[in-house]
């Protein structure tokens, strides 16, 4: 991604439902990339393509509750994400 005119077109595409482009749209609130840093907003992208079952989305919001990044701590989470991730 190069520029805010490519982070709107992934924008649309996570509109549409697609995985890759809501997680992606996550990472970039997340760290500010592209787009104004919302946490939040960045957050709740990246758990939709939790929900979704993308397993990078899963990795990172493992990470995320374990360090409380975007996020408030949560150690049982980060252990669920943890097992899942590595199909336990």
């Amino acid at each position: 991604m190069e520029t805010n005119k490519d982070f709107l077109a992934m924008k649309m595409l996570a509109e549409q439902g697609n995985v890759q482009a809501i997680y992606g749209v996550g990472i970039n609130y997340l760290e500010g990339v592209y787009t104004p840093k919302d946490e939040k907003l960045g957050i709740s992208y990246v758990e939709k393509a939790e929900n979704l079952n993308y397993l990078p989305a899963i990795e990172y919001l493992g990470l995320c509750y374990k360090n409380g990044c975007g996020t408030v701590k949560d150690d049982k989470k980060a252990l669920k994400n943890h097992c899942c991730f590595f199909g336990f």
